[in-house]
């Protein structure tokens, strides 16, 4: 990338993770921490699907001037003055939303909705669409978890607030939890090959297929019986000339 395009994706990284991070779906650590997967999926889809990993270590040293810290499969930026921290809140939604994969659906509907990622809460969304755009980071079908403040309050469950539309919570018990109806299933491709084979119509029985064959033993080739008789004719010819060829012989 030359100089301009530097300074303009420094800008923005700057903007997505060290001053509102919410308004894309992403939620800071205590440190002020995102997993660097996360801003990449963001850069991806705001118009810089190039942007790789090494594209972000090798930005202070273009920029001449720190920018990002980078540890393991976390960053986070130099600067984070102007970046929103948490904050209690009681001023809540009736309802907020929370996406998970499809094969958590069991587990969401029989205990509810555990910490998970960096942060170590349940992150919820105000917005669905929000809540779904997120999802679609790691399942391309996520399930949207719709859930009743209130009845979480009552269980004694407390929410912190994060930017304008992102609350996070310790856990949510399955009794506030509503989920939508359960996802197709996606099937092992093994299973798919094997209900691939055909299956009789009745069970217990199968199904007799009657198709041409050919006997190729030696004997039962069709035309071995005629070429068998020309050659036995042949030979017999032969064995006549010889004999007479011997007669005439002084």
């Amino acid at each position: 990338m030359d100089s301009k395009k530097v300074a303009q994706l420094a800008r923005f990284i700057q903007y997505v993770i060290g001053r509102r991070p919410d308004e894309f779906g992403l939620v800071i650590d205590a440190q002020g921490f995102i997993p660097v997967s996360d801003v990449l999926q963001v850069l991806h889809s705001e118009g810089w699907p190039h942007v790789r990993r090494n594209h972000l270590e090798t930005l202070d040293f273009h920029l001449g001037k720190p920018t990002l810290e980078i540890r393991a499969h976390l960053l986070r930026a130099r600067d984070r003055s102007r970046l929103v921290p948490l904050r209690e809140t009681v001023a809540l939604p009736k309802l907020l939303h929370v996406p998970v994969r499809r094969r958590a659906y069991e587990s969401v509907l029989q205990h509810g909705v555990r910490p998970q990622g960096h942060t170590g809460k349940v992150v919820l969304f105000a917005d669905p669409a929000l809540a779904k755009k997120v999802g679609q980071r790691r399942d391309p079908q996520p399930v949207i978890v719709t859930v009743n403040v209130q009845a979480a309050r009552e269980q004694g469950e407390a929410f912190q607030q994060f930017g304008e539309t992102i609350f996070l919570a310790n856990q949510l018990p399955s009794a506030c939890c509503r989920l939508p109806r359960p996802p197709k299933t996606i099937r092992p491709r093994e299973v798919e090959q094997a209900s691939a084979a055909p299956v009789p119509k009745t069970p217990g029985s199968f199904i007799l297929t009657v198709d041409p064959f050919e006997d190729k033993s030696p004997g039962k080739q069709p035309g071995a019986r005629r070429q068998r008789s020309k050659d036995w004719k042949k030979k017999r010819r032969q064995a006549r000339r010889w004999k007479e060829n011997q007669n005439k012989a002084p």
